[in-house]
């Protein structure tokens, strides 16, 4: 596989998973506030 490939299917899942995880992070916030 190509390594640009690779290297932006990866930039992908990282975005994906850091995408989510701000949203549950500001959603836990509205419902907990510290």
């Amino acid at each position: 596989m190509n390594f640009w490939v690779l290297f932006r299917i990866i930039l992908t899942e990282v975005g994906l998973r850091w995408a989510n995880y701000e949203t549950h992070s500001q959603s836990r916030m509205m419902i907990l506030p510290n």
